[in-house]
């Protein structure tokens, strides 16, 4: 049904609501197909994950998340093929067990899409990177508050 531009439904309770569930359904269906997968095979690339699920922003944001909750772990490996040695993204899925919080997951390098393009004298580089000093700033932060 819907009233303006917006679709109505209603959710488990019978209440009628707009929207926000469907976005809501999709983020958590996504999150837990993702674990799906990584559990079945234990890790896979990143060219995997987006074949199944779509190269759109929400999955890589969501794997982002994933990440920063600790759920799984995100690399890069190198792979020789034919004629050169290529650098492929690697996802697996972290063993609750064996694992505790790391600060380090949460830096933005782990998850960045063109990490392999990020050096020193490059365009793209940490020094240029607003996500790693938005990251390092609060890392410094934290470390000043616990002193």
């Amino acid at each position: 049904m819907l009233e303006g531009n917006k679709k109505f439904y209603l959710d488990e309770t019978g209440h009628g609501r707009y929207e926000a569930k469907i976005n809501t359904t999709y983020e958590s269906n996504l999150e837990q197909s993702i674990l799906d997968l990584l559990n079945k095979c234990r890790e896979t690339t990143l060219t995997e994950v987006t074949a199944k699920f779509g190269d759109y922003p929400q999955v890589h944001n969501k794997l982002k998340d994933l990440v920063l909750e600790n759920k799984i772990f995100m690399y890069e490996s190198k792979v020789k093929t034919e004629d050169r040695l290529e650098i492929e993204k690697k996802v697996k899925i972290v063993d609750p067990n064996a694992s505790s919080w790391n600060p380090f997951n949460a830096q933005p390098c782990l998850t960045c899409m063109i990490m392999s393009e990020c050096q020193l004298g490059n365009p793209v580089s940490p020094a240029t990177c607003q996500e790693f000093q938005e990251w390092l700033e609060f890392e410094i932060e934290f470390e000043m508050l616990d002193d």
